[in-house]
C-alpha cells in the first residue's frame, strides 16, 4: 500500500465530517424552529378556538336569558289577567244565597244562567201577581242587583188548579269577589 494514498483519505473523511456536522446541525437547528413554530400555531389556534367558544357561549347565554325573560314576562303578564278574572268572577254560591234571601219566599226560581261578568236571567214563577212587583222591588232596592228587568210574564194553570205566572228577570248581580281566595293564592291557612 501506498501511504500517499492512504493520506488524503482521513483528511477527506475530516472535511466531510466538519460538513456533515454542519449538515446535521443546520438540519437540527431547522427541526427545532419547525416544531417551535408548529407548537406556536397550535397554541394560537387554540387560544382562537377557545375565544370563540367564550363568544358562542356568551351569545347563548344572552338568548337564554332573553328567552327566560320574555317567558316570565308572559307568565306574570298571564298571571294578573288570571287574578283579574277570578277577582271580577261572581260567586256563584253567594249569588244564590243574595237571591233566595232577596226574593219573597212565595217566589221560586225554575232556572237560572248568567256570566262570569254578573248577568244573570232568572226564569221564576209565583201564584199571584203581587209576589212579581214585590219581587222587582226588592231586587231594585238590593244593593247587589242592578238593572232589573222583566221582559215578559205568562200565567198558567198548575196541575193542582192553581193560577201560576212564569216571569224571566234580567239583572246584573253586582257583588264580585273583592280578593284572591286562600286556596287560589296558595294559601290554605286562612
Amino acid at each position: 500500500m501506498n501511504e500517499s494514498e492512504e493520506l488524503p483519505r482521513p483528511l477527506e473523511n475530516m472535511k466531510h465530517t466538519k460538513s456533515s456536522r454542519l449538515a446535521w446541525s443546520i438540519f437540527l437547528f431547522g427541526i427545532v424552529i419547525l416544531v417551535a413554530v408548529f407548537f406556536h400555531v397550535m397554541i394560537y389556534l387554540k387560544k382562537q378556538n377557545i375565544e370563540n367558544m367564550k363568544a358562542e357561549m356568551k351569545q347563548n347565554r344572552e338568548q337564554i336569558a332573553s328567552m327566560l325573560s320574555g317567558d316570565i314576562k308572559t307568565v306574570m303578564e298571564a298571571k294578573q289577567v288570571a287574578d283579574g278574572l277570578i277577582r271580577q268572577n261572581i260567586v256563584w254560591s253567594q249569588l244564590l244565597n243574595d237571591l233566595t234571601l232577596t226574593l219573597p219566599s212565595t217566589v221560586s226560581i225554575v232556572t237560572l244562567t248568567g256570566d262570569h261578568k254578573g248577568k244573570i236571567t232568572a226564569n221564576l214563577s209565583t201564584t199571584n201577581m203581587v209576589d212579581v212587583s214585590r219581587t222587582i222591588e226588592l231586587l231594585l232596592a238590593s244593593q247587589q242587583f242592578k238593572d232589573v228587568f222583566v221582559p215578559s210574564l205568562t200565567s198558567g194553570i198548575s196541575q193542582d188548579q192553581q193560577m201560576v205566572i212564569h216571569f224571566p228577570i234580567v239583572l246584573d248581580y253586582s257583588k264580585m269577589t273583592t280578593s284572591v281566595s286562600p286556596v287560589l293564592n296558595g294559601n290554605t291557612n286562612s
